[in-house]
């Protein structure tokens, strides 16, 4: 019922119930440390299929309702395993400005269901994400640009070998923009140098969302070998 934070390598043991209402399910207290799920799942209070009522609120984002969530460099996620239903973030990797997140990893983990983004990277940099699975997240993007893969004034970061599939809400993103504003794979803010080859994304409100934001733009980014498919 409330945040587990880690302080050296740790691994499930069995499938995890998470029903905390603030702050993360697993929470990084160190840099250098790896958490793997090793074959099992974790799972928050957000029904399925999620209703809004079940998941965090403009004002409630900040609680950071997320599955996992680091600030800390050189940290690894590893699967296989399933990340679903959490109240924000399956997975989030948030650093500042100042202190960005650098050299973490994500690694054979699913991310389901969950109400932002499947996937979060925000002022993280020279970060790995390879052969993750994005469904059906973004329910409740309301007018933040999220969906499966959510890179976000962040620089360096690869993504690849990867399935994104279902993310996103057909809600109308903030105005003026007439059309919803989530995607599978997002590069948002002032995301530049990233590279994101060789993944299937399919069946997403947007495949690929190069998005402004915070008046920057992503710029300089290398997209190569992805099969973008069925995304309307």
């Amino acid at each position: 019922t409330s945040t587990v934070t880690i302080a050296h390598d740790a691994w499930l043991a069995c499938d995890v119930q998470c029903l905390q209402t603030v702050g993360p399910c697993i929470n990084f207290g160190r840099p250098n440390i790896k958490f793997s799920l090793n074959g099992f799942k974790m799972t928050g209070s957000a029904n399925e299929p999620r209703a809004r009522t079940d998941c965090s609120s403009a004002t409630e984002f900040g609680l950071e309702v997320d599955g996992i969530h680091s600030k800390f460099d050189e940290v690894q996620i590893e699967g296989p395993g399933l990340i679903q239903r959490m109240k924000r973030h399956g997975i989030g990797l948030v650093g500042t400005p100042a202190d960005p997140v650098e050299k973490a990893q994500v690694k054979k983990v699913i991310s389901h269901q969950n109400c932002f983004s499947g996937v979060f990277l925000l002022w993280t940099n020279n970060t790995l994400l390879d052969e993750v699975v994005s469904a059906k997240n973004s329910a409740n993007g309301q007018a933040r640009p999220c969906g499966g893969i959510c890179v976000t004034n962040s620089s360096g970061n690869t993504v690849r070998r990867s399935e994104v599939a279902g993310n996103g809400t057909t809600d109308p993103g903030p105005p003026p923009a007439p059309i919803p504003n989530d995607f599978g794979i997002g590069l948002v803010g002032a995301s530049h140098g990233n590279l994101v080859e060789e993944n299937g994304v399919g069946g997403n409100i947007n495949g690929l969302a190069l998005f402004p934001a915070g008046g920057a733009t992503p710029t300089n980014n290398r997209i190569r070998k992805n099969v973008f498919a069925g995304n309307p």
